[in-house]
């Protein structure tokens, strides 16, 4: 049995009705096992956690139904470790006497899906800027296209008139606000 708990990926912890720990079969690098044996497990996780977690086991030990939840806890390195516990009733003689705690570390599938949810984000900022760009374009096209239609008919009628000098001003103006156009 010791074998098992072991080789298991997942933390194993039996609490007595009070919630000290009775047995672990491994340990965070920054615990010992002195430290944590007889210890409550609420103690490992922040205070904001600590009621949900009460609310769980007493569930148990009152109904002997078995319950889920996650939770998350500080690293040594400041990063947050994210466990998905289970919870389940240790029985005596049909007496609940305490509960086991199977921990699951979903660190990795939670920075996963965090990343995904970014990623996300960003699909639908691009697509909205795509909307925005093209909404944007469409009124432009058609400035460009009048500011290219008046720049020409004000060259062929300076020309026609001779005052090609004397339009030159208002033609720089014409292709300054055509280059903005185009940006």
């Amino acid at each position: 049995l010791r074998g098992v708990f072991d080789n298991t990926p997942d933390f194993v912890m039996v609490v007595d009705s009070k919630g000290l720990i009775q047995f672990i079969n491994r340990l965070l690098p920054q615990y010992t096992m002195e430290r944590v044996i007889g210890s409550s497990w609420l103690s490992y996780v922040p205070l904001e956690q600590q009621a949900m977690l009460i609310a769980a086991l007493d569930k148990v030990l009152t109904t002997g139904q078995a319950s889920n939840y996650e939770v998350n806890t500080p690293a040594p390195d400041g990063s947050q470790l994210w466990f998905s516990n289970h919870i389940g009733p240790v029985r005596r003689d049909a007496a609940i006497t305490g509960a086991v705690i199977l921990g699951r570390d979903v660190t990795e599938k939670k920075r996963t899906e965090a990343q995904l949810m970014v990623s996300d984000r960003m699909a639908s900022v691009g697509t909205l800027a795509a909307g925005v760009a093209h909404e944007i374009n469409n009124p432009l096209a058609s400035v460009m296209a009048n500011l290219n239609l008046a720049a020409r008919e004000l060259t062929e009628q300076a020309e026609k008139l001779g005052l090609s000098a004397e339009f030159s001003e208002v033609r720089e103006e014409l292709h300054d606000a055509r280059e903005a156009t185009e940006r």
